[in-house]
């Protein structure tokens, strides 16, 4: 006698549908271009101090400056800089690369000891006076006055 084998019946894939995203751009050749970018762009107060809160958790930070792409400001030498005793490097840097994906641009920023903070300042040092030559907004400050 022979025996039959049995064929397993092979069940049907299905693919779960996946909806078309929708994504919007700006004309960038519209007259309108600039007030719609500054409005979707800008920092508010409130997301100033969300930020500031956010980076006071990453350690025992001393001042922090933000500038350039916060303020949408071209041609300043950092984005953000950081006076801290102790920082907690890989968890800042995660939030800088998650901060540069809304922002839609990569975050330059610098951290400093105090040590080096103030070497530079009485150095005068260019880097330091260009960030607070340019338009910054001081979120962390526990020095007081910087001076220009």
């Amino acid at each position: 006698m022979a025996t039959r084998k049995k064929k397993k019946a092979k069940k049907k894939k299905t693919s779960k549908s996946i909806q078309p995203r929708v994504y919007y751009t700006l004309n960038r050749e519209s007259e309108f271009f600039p007030e719609l970018n500054n409005l979707l762009l800008k920092f508010t107060p409130s997301e100033f101090e969300k930020l500031a809160k956010k980076i006071s958790e990453m350690g025992n930070i001393k001042l922090a400056i933000a500038s350039g792409i916060f303020l949408d400001k071209r041609n300043c030498p950092a984005d953000l800089l950081v006076v801290a005793k102790k920082v907690k490097q890989p968890q800042f840097a995660n939030l800088m690369r998650s901060l540069g994906v809304e922002m839609g641009k990569e975050i330059s920023y610098s951290i400093m000891t105090e040590e080096e903070f103030f070497y530079r300042k009485n150095m005068y040092d260019k880097f330091f006076r260009l960030l607070i030559g340019s338009p910054h907004k001081q979120l962390i400050n526990k020095f007081g006055y910087l001076g220009k």
